[in-house]
This record gives structure tokens, sequence and C-alpha cells, in this order.
């Protein structure tokens, strides 16, 4: 299929095909028609006038969907109009999203906060410690990895029946050892669960057919930096 094909064939979904709007779950997406340099694209304006909590990833997707449809209905076994422009047809307009891919509103970052104080021990084991956490970061930019970062201070740790002073080498030794245990992974899964309950049940924030969590606890030290094991 040459470029002037391709050109008519954009045009016929613009026109005939999509919709003017798309309201997804709130957020109303309006497709753009746009006679570039290499021709013919689709933007997506992006309008959230409720200030929603959103995914980018899953808003994307949705585009995707969209298209892909209408590829299915033009495209035969020698050309995918899909598979061949998509990046020209499903280009989202919008400066809501951090750098990181998911915006949450204030509402919504406080009811996630609140969470995280109600969670206040760890008892894995033989490791027990108070746990304080000051914030999170959200990084989707991995597509389906769903990546939390909870950034937390571990205080009075009682390791294999052992005080450690906080802070010293064997605490950081004693941390180190239970972040490469396996099996604290699932317990550390299951702890978070009120936290990441509240981001499946939003179907702006996340896709249950594909999506999957990475929990990660970003310990600091006295100065408030990172233990690195």
């Amino acid at each position: 299929m040459n470029d002037n094909e391709v050109n008519k064939i954009i045009k016929l979904c613009y026109n005939q095909f999509l919709e003017k709007s798309y309201d997804f779950h709130g957020l109303f997406l309006r497709p753009v028609l746009y006679d570039g340099r290499n021709g013919y694209e689709i933007f997506w304006e992006l309008e959230n006038k409720k200030n929603l909590s959103c995914n980018e990833t899953v808003v994307v997707d949705y585009i995707h969907d969209i298209i892909n449809e209408f590829s299915t209905l033009v495209s035969n076994s020698e050309y995918n109009l899909y598979k061949h422009n998509w990046k020209r047809l499903c280009k989202l307009q919008t400066d809501i999203f951090p750098r990181w891919g998911m915006y949450i509103n204030g509402n919504d970052r406080k009811k996630l906060n609140d969470i995280l104080y109600n969670i206040s021990e760890i008892n894995y084991n033989k490791f027990h410690c108070d746990i304080d956490f000051m914030d999170f970061t959200i990084d989707t930019s991995g597509g389906e990895d769903v990546y939390i970062g909870y950034n937390c201070v571990m205080s009075n740790v009682i390791y294999k029946g052992e005080e450690l002073e906080d802070f010293s080498d064997e605490y950081v030794s004693a941390i180190c050892e239970l972040y490469y245990n396996d099996s604290f992974q699932d317990y550390q899964f299951d702890l978070m669960v009120p936290f990441t309950r509240e981001i499946v049940n939003n179907s702006l924030l996340f896709d249950n057919t594909y999506m999957y969590f990475t929990n990660d606890f970003a310990t600091k030290d006295e100065h408030g930096k990172t233990i690195y094991c």
C-alpha cells in the first residue's frame, strides 16, 4: 500500500469511523486529523474536567484498541494499517501526566497516604520492626509493570532475637538479607494489599487483563538517603 492510499484510509478513519468524542470512564478523548509533513496523522486531545486520577498507559491502550478495531476492517494479509502506522494514529496530546506516567489527584493521594500511615509494623519470620512511610511514587513507564516505590524508615529492628541499633552495619545487613529473601516479597505483597487494592479497583489506573505490580521498599537512613544493598 503506497503513501497516497494510506493517507486516504487515515482520512476515511477520521471522517467515517471515529466518533467526535469518547467518554472513557469520565475522561474525554477527541481525535483531531492533522496534515503533517509525512501525511495525515490523528492526534488525541484529553479533557479531564473531573480531575480524575489516570494512568497514561491505560488511556493510550484504549486509543490503540479503537484504531486497531478500524484496522481490522481495512487491513488484509499483505498490509496491516495498525501495525505499520500506529505511531501516526495514536498520538495522545496532554500535559497532565508526569514523566513516570501516572497522575494521582490530591484526594486520591491523601487516601493512599492514609492507608500507608496505618501500616506501622513488619512481622516476618525472625524479622520485626516499626515502619514509617514517608510517601510513595508510582512509575508506569514500563507499560505492563506498575512499579510502586515506598519511601520509608525502619526502626527498632529485632532480627533473630537480637535488637539492632538503628542504621548500624548490622541493621543494614539485616534489611538487605530481608530484601533478597524471595518469600519476603510475597509477605510484602500481602502487606501492601490495602494500598494496591485502591489502584487495582480504579479502571483508569490499572488494567487487570495484563498489568502487574512491583512493590519496592526504599528504606532511608538517618539522613534521608536510600539504603542500597
